[in-house]
């Protein structure tokens, strides 16, 4: 029994679908599709898809295998292959520091065949063949080629690449694809549900459809089966029609094709699916593509696929499908040369969609040194296995006769291989350009020096596991690599380098004697941006390879500064370790190396590099170190020229370091030839030697030599000599007289150490070297296991700290400073020092004769000797500075005030912030003699509108000239800096004078005014220059003057002064307020119906009318002047200029104007050629706006007195004439025209008398400025 169901979804449209009729386009389709298949029951219960052929021949039923093939391409090949073992190292006595390992072996994970190198395959994750040799999936064909030249030829038999084996490409699509709408009206145009692919592939061959069925089924239901037959599934079918049409490019082909050539003459593709399918069934359909069709203009392939059976809605039947994929075929054969590929073909059943590959692999082979063991990490050169003895010659595997390229993970052989590699690296960029192998020779050692793991293992330092698939700036890949191995990549002198970050030799030394001016320039890191916590992103091979996160913190500094974190990404690490390091080497540095020095020198720093170290000797900032030049060497004694008294105590004990530049040399392989690794301490050799002594050591005699005489003064140096061996060497270096020199105590030897970032050469022969500090300590942190801080965390950290044994208050002079004092504050760590971590440090001024100490109210309570917050200082901690002799931590303070005495106060505390139970006070400290405003500069002295960001502040105060200020206030901003303090702490105000001006110099004249602010800004404002007074109070407010600004403290002391024939602490800066000038008024345009267009010269944008009552409108749309205040308006009946008025403004009779001829009997026009002059000013301190203000007045007349047209002209005035007229300050301020002078910005008489502007032309060739009438009504 069959039934069949009717799907009645119907559309209705508008008769018209992009002007098609779709009654005749849905008649064409029901003719080609052969209308439409019902829904129909095949009564079969049988699972399966009907038209299997067996064995025998006979029919049956089918299901779908689908097979899934693809083909990946890995990498640029040769690579080494797939990992199919595990390296394991055979070295017990191995250490931290060695080089790597003595011997080893690769683990192999089985010794069955394919399961080992299966175990590095993964689908989904998951490993083919797991650690058990057990599959995880079936029937699993894998193919690798490794990438060679050739690449694949015929006769490999290689897996999805050969005649039989067209190259494939699937598209996921995964679309419903429905059936017919049926009983609609004519017009519906959805007739058919067709889906239209289009791949712009030219070189197809066929099309692949993949058509997934999810279920299909038909459930006997309703009163058209007996009883015993409802509920019972039989099978369905669902019909399928294909076809296709090329695509040229430039028109669109209309035209489908099928079997037999163009549809319509021949038929559809067709297929079907019948049967009952429960699981998902794939039917596949091949379209082979027409090869006739192609010719030059072809750019691809469009494919129809329709479905013409009905969909079911009802509950009872399933039969939906979708366009699960669709696969292009080319029947084209490639070799993938130089390229590593994967083929791989698996069972679809095991998969819903197609899986990820993943590949555990050994890619690239490189270039690596001839006897480099890249497993061992073992470095032998010599000419019979196992002698490793010779150096290394400069040559490579791989460009050695019998020798080939290894893959190696030492990121330093990886960095060589990609700036030499002509196929995908700079090798064909460079031309000429040197690369210095000898030093990366000594990195890629360093990269292979064995370092614990953090799980009581070793590994490498430094290894390199990345794969570049995008396109980058080749100058950011090799810095992203060189990061990998802490290095940086410059080019310079024809070569290119790379520099390692890590413990090295000082190559020169600059002192106050071989620097510029004697100068070194300081900068440093605001606390805010130095990073606590390092986030480190990197690729865990723990964890198939996925992007994972280290956190890393710096204990102590996260005590000082908070959490501060900085995101950083491992280039190329797989190592949690690495990046652990990686994460120390950002804190440490950031932390430690926060201070940039500046200076120019000499020839005698063309020697120097980026990323060397030197020596920076800077007397000017600290009492404890000196330098200079030599005045004599010899290799047993040095003869320095200053005498140093400190060193002339044959009881001192402390050791002392003395360094001497002695002059060496260093190799350049793109000059010599004939070198090897063993000359590599030549190419960058140091130009320092130093020598430690005591004097008190019986060996060492130390004394007073006279030098010469200058200015009839015996010049005295100082001798050192060795009585016992030599100091200095003469075969690392020249001992030169007039060489610098430099000493200090041996504790703070690498205080004054700093790494090079850059080094400018300018035109005159000097350098200009920026170094960052170079911390030597730090590298001993980052490698040191998992503590993260250079203070291990104490036992019991609950447990109160003791308090410091005493504490050790001292003052001294600031540095580079004679004004400013500072307090030195020591405590003394106890021993043990228990918990302690760091200080808290409390402080007090009193009274000038030392009466008023700590007392009771001071304290946080009655019963409590911890002072108030608001005398807590600052904590420090024991990691801060710490005096060499003593190890004790200390810090500074700048006092407040001069002649007090201080009192201090100190608490230990531990890790959770638990005070010591007592505390250490320190000896009363009376400061005197200090005066620290002294030392405020303040410079960049501006008016507001000209501080800005992109205005940059001056390095030493120089007079601005302000000459065309327009507003009638004067806002100023400055800048203030005391010494090298990031802030000013002390109490101080600002001075802001007013004085006479002092036109061409920088030297302040009588005082006028002055006035006191705590803020870097002041706002002069005209009420205050209105009261502030003239000699006389004559003058009314200053439009011209000077203004000062300079530091003051709570004593009058001023910060003005002169400091190295300079002047310091105060900036000046001259201001002039000009009359309102160069103004004109817009006439109106088409005879006077419409406003004027405003120009870009136009200082206002008018428009002005007389109304019916006899007012005058003048409207200001766009005002420039910030202040007008008042002003003359002058209006005439006929028109007028500036030469129809007196010298002294105002205008002339018409009697006056020679202009003018009246016959008698026109005398009584006269009074129409009046020139009529109305006062107008806005009261109190008002202006006119900038914009949409308005100039309301009745003139001087009626309406009934002139007839219209009018003509208009004003003269403007400003607050401060405004002033002057109200107190009848100055009789003549308004006589006269400036006119005639407008280049007088100081003028206090006389005013601007404004006209209309000249209209423009109609814009026709030849036009000039028209020169009519400005008239309005």
């Amino acid at each position: 029994m069959s039934t069949t169901t009717t799907n009645t979804t119907s559309y209705t449209g508008d008769g018209q679908y992009y002007g098609i009729n779709p009654a005749t386009l849905n008649q064409n389709q029901a003719i080609i599709f052969d209308g439409t298949e019902e829904i129909t029951m095949f009564n079969n219960t049988g699972e399966g898809v009907f038209g299997g052929i067996r064995a025998d021949g006979s029919t049956g039923f089918l299901t779908s295998r689908s097979v899934i093939k693809t083909i990946d391409l890995i990498a640029e090949g040769e690579i080494e292959g797939i990992v199919s073992g595990e390296f394991k190292p055979d070295d017990d006595d191995a250490v931290v520091g060695q080089i790597g390992w003595a011997g080893g072996y690769i683990d192999p994970y089985t010794d069955k065949y394919p399961e080992a190198f299966l175990r590095s395959v993964f689908l989904n994750d998951t490993p083919v063949v797991n650690v058990n040799n057990q599959y995880n999936f079936q029937k699993l064909e894998v193919a690798l080629t490794n990438g060679s030249p050739s690449g694949i030829v015929t006769g490999d038999n290689f897996l999805g690449v050969g005649e039989l084996a067209p190259i494939e490409k699937t598209r996921t699509i995964n679309e419903r694809l429905r059936g017919p709408d049926e009983g609609g009206t004519e017009d519906n145009p959805f007739y058919y549900h067709s889906k239209v692919y289009r791949f712009l592939n030219r070189d197809l061959a066929s099309v692949r459809i993949n058509i997934k069925i999810p279920a299909l089924s038909f459930t006997k239901a309703g009163d058209d089966f007996d009883i015993e037959d409802v509920g019972e599934v039989v099978g369905t079918t669902v019909h399928f029609r294909y076809r296709y049409r090329p695509v040229y490019g430039g028109r669109e082909e209309s035209i489908w094709y099928a079997q037999g050539g163009v549809v319509g003459s021949g038929n559809p593709y067709k297929s079907s699916v019948k049967g009952i399918v429960r699981a998902p069934f794939l039917h596949k359909f091949i379209i082979p593509l027409d090869d006739e069709l192609i010719n030059d203009q072809l750019i691809g392939w469009e494919v129809e696929i329709t479905r013409i059976s009905l969909d079911s809605i009802e509950s009872n039947i399933v039969n939906q499908s979708f366009v699960d994929s669709i696969t292009e075929v080319s029947d084209t054969t490639l070799s993938y040369p130089n390229s590593s590929v994967v083929s791989m073909a698996f069972d679809a059943e095991y998969f819903s969609q197609v899986p990820t590959r993943a590949f555990d692999m050994k890619l690239l082979k490189v270039k690596i040194p001839v006897g480099y063991d890249p497993i061992l990490r073992q470095y032998c050169h010599g000419s019979t296995q196992g002698d490793c003895e010779d150096p290394w010659d400069g040559t490579f595997q791989g460009e050695v006769a019998g020798t080939e390229k290894q893959w190696t993970d030492n990121p330093a052989w990886i960095f060589y291989d990609l700036l030499t590699n002509k196929r995908y690296g700079l090798g064909d960029h460079l031309g000429d350009v040197e690369i210095d192998k000898w030093t990366l020779y000594e990195i890629a050692k360093f990269c292979d020096t064995l370092v614990e793991d953090g799980e009581r293992q070793l590994e490498p330092r430094f290894t390199c596991n990345v794969l570049i698939n995008t396109r980058e700036d080749a100058y950011k890949v090799l810095q992203d690599l060189a990061s990998t191995f802490r290095s940086i990549v410059y080019y310079g002198y024809g070569n290119i380098h790379a520099v390692m970050d890590k413990p090295r030799d000082e190559i020169g030394q600059f002192t106050n004697s071989n620097v510029k001016d004697g100068n070194f320039t300081y900068s440093s890191t605001s606390q805010r941006t130095i990073p606590t916590v390092a986030i480190v992103r990197y690729n865990d091979k723990e964890n198939f390879y996925k992007p994972n996160l280290e956190y890393i913190e710096h204990t102590e500094a996260i005590r000082k500064f908070g959490v501060i974190e900085k995101e950083i990404t491992a280039f190329g690490c797989s190592s949690r370790s690495q990046a652990i390091r990686l994460g120390r080497w950002l804190l440490s540095t950031e932390l430690a190396q926060t201070e940039l020095v500046t200076f120019t020198a000499g020839p005698e720093a063309m020697i120097i590099r980026p990323g060397d170290v030197i020596r920076v000797t800077d007397t000017n900032r600290s009492t404890g170190i000196y330098g200079g030049r030599v005045a004599g060497i010899t290799t047993d004694s040095v003869v320095l020229d200053r005498p140093i008294s400190r060193i002339h105590n044959e009881s001192d004990t402390t050791n002392y370091l003395l360094s001497v530049t002695t002059p060496s040399w260093f190799y350049d392989d793109s000059l010599v030839s004939g070198l090897d690794q063993s000359n590599f301490a030549d190419f960058r050799r140091s130009h320092v030697q130093d020598v430690q002594f005591s004097p008190s050591s019986q060996n060492v005699d130390i004394s007073y030599v006279d030098l010469g005489y200058e200015a009839n003064e015996v010049l005295s140096g100082t001798k050192i000599k060795n009585t016992s061996e030599n100091f200095f060497s003469t075969v690392t270096g020249q001992l030169l007289k007039d060489s610098t020199w430099s000493m200090g105590e041996i504790n703070t030897q690498n205080n004054n150490l700093y790494s090079v970032l850059t080094v400018k050469e300018n035109d005159n022969y000097s350098y200009g070297i920026e170094a960052v500090v170079h911390d030597t300590e730090k590298y001993t942190f980052i490698e040191s296991g998992v503590i993260y801080s250079y203070i291990p965390t104490p036992t019991g950290p609950v447990t109160p700290p003791p308090p410091p044994d005493s504490v050790a208050v001292t003052l001294e002079n600031y540095p580079n400073s004679n004004a400013t004092k500072r307090i030195k504050i020591k405590p003394a760590v106890p021993t043990p020092k228990g918990t302690t971590i760091g200080y808290k440090i409390y402080i007090k001024y009193g009274s000038t004769d030392g009466t008023e100490g700590w007392n009771a109210n001071d304290m946080k309570s009655s019963t409590s000797s911890i002072p108030k917050d608001e005398f807590l200082e600052k904590v420090i901690y024991l990691s801060d500075l710490v005096d060499p002799n003593d190890g004790f931590p200390y810090t500074y303070y700048i006092p407040h005030y001069n002649n007090r005495y201080y009192y201090t106060r100190v608490f230990a505390i531990n890790g959770v912030a638990v005070m010591s139970s007592t505390s250490q006070d320190g000896t009363p400290l009376l400061v005197n003699n200090h005066f620290p405003v002294k030392d405020i500069k303040i410079h960049s002295l501006r008016l507001h509108t000209d501080f800005y960001i992109a205005n940059p502040p001056e390095e030493e105060p120089t007079k601005e000239l302000y000459a065309m200020t327009d507003h009638r206030d004067t806002r100023i901003h400055w800048i203030a800096e005391f010494l090298n303090e990031a802030t000013i702490s002390i109490p101080i105000s600002y001075r802001v004078s007013v004085h006479e001006p002092n036109v061409g110099s920088s030297e302040a004249l009588t005082e006028l005014v002055n006035y006191t602010t705590d803020f870097t800004n002041f706002n002069f404002s005209f009420e205050r220059n209105r009261d502030m007074g003239n000699p006389g109070g004559s003058e009314g407010p200053r439009r011209h003057y000077d203004m000062v600004v300079q530091a003051i403290d709570e004593d009058g002391i001023t910060s003005s002064g002169t400091y190295n024939s300079q002047d310091f602490g105060w900036d000046i800066i001259e201001v002039i307020n000009p009359k309102p000038s160069h103004y004109t008024f817009t006439p109106k345009q088409g005879d006077g119906a419409f406003d004027g267009f405003q120009t870009q010269c136009d200082k206002l944008w008018t428009t002005q009318y007389i109304d019916s009552d006899g007012f005058l409108h003048v409207k200001l749309m766009a005002n420039t002047y910030s202040d007008i205040a008042g002003g003359y308006a002058y209006i005439s009946n006929h028109p007028f200029s500036g030469a129809d008025f007196h010298h002294d403004g105002t205008p002339k009779l018409p009697s006056e104007r020679s202009n003018l001829t009246f016959l008698p009997e026109e005398e009584y026009k006269t009074g129409e050629y009046v020139i009529t002059e109305t006062h107008f000013e806005l009261p109190g301190l008002e202006v006119y706006e900038p914009y949409n203000s308005e100039i309301n007045v009745k003139p001087n007349l009626t309406t009934g007195s002139f007839n219209p047209p009018y003509w208009f002209g004003a003269k403007l005035y400003d607050s401060f004439d405004r002033e002057v007229r109200k107190n009848a300050l100055v009789d003549d301020w308004n006589v006269g025209l400036i006119n005639n002078n407008p280049t007088n910005n100081e003028t206090m008489t006389g005013l601007w008398l404004g006209l209309g502007r000249d209209n423009l032309g109609d814009g026709s060739a030849g036009t000039d400025v028209l020169k009519e009438t400005y008239c309005f009504t």
